[in-house]
């Protein structure tokens, strides 16, 4: 692969990324557990969004208060590729994630109140993309995962696909997680 065309694809990366940030970042990201997952669309996009649900299966089972073990078992290791490569890259793990749940109990409750949303806010940037896509048919979209994570980092991506906590971006109280 040519530097030029590298140095291209490398931008359409970040031109995605952004979309899906500003997308998400737009509506407080708000996230579904009662919305079903709408269908990957036939150009191969793919954004994942079940992680979230799940994690508010677990979080609501346990009244807000759900161990460590419980994440771990119950949340992160049924979890999609996504969520395990951010688990891998940054050191999110059920006990990271109980420690800032007792650290900051308001993001996570704050975080519940936005599930309706994801799921239409989803289909938009699907949408968003299949557009970019016909405009630059070289495009190349990396399959992107919206998990609940330990607060930061709020994304990650490598050449796997992107990777995004769920947590509020438009709250002040995100800053104070460690």
């Amino acid at each position: 692969m040519n530097p030029t065309h590298k140095l291209l694809r490398s931008n359409i990366r970040r031109v995605a990324i952004a979309m899906v940030c500003s997308a998400f970042a737009g509506t407080t990201i708000i996230c579904s557990a009662q919305s079903p997952t709408p269908p990957v669309m036939a150009t191969g996009l793919d954004i994942q969004i079940d992680d979230v649900a799940r994690f508010y299966r677990v979080y609501n089972g346990a009244h807000g208060h759900p161990t460590a073990e419980q994440l771990q078992h119950d949340y992160i290791d049924p979890g999609s590729d996504g969520l395990h490569r951010l688990a891998q890259l940054r050191n999110v793990t059920g006990v990271s994630i109980a420690d800032a749940i007792a650290k900051h109990p308001e993001i996570y409750a704050d975080a519940r109140r936005s599930l309706v949303f994801l799921a239409p806010v989803r289909h938009r940037v699907i949408v968003a993309l299949h557009k970019l896509g016909q405009l630059y048919p070289e495009a190349e979209f990396p399959p992107v995962t919206i998990v609940v994570g330990r607060g930061k980092p709020v994304g990650v991506t490598d050449a796997k696909g992107v990777m995004i906590s769920c947590l509020p971006f438009s709250t002040e109280r995100l800053k104070f997680i460690e």
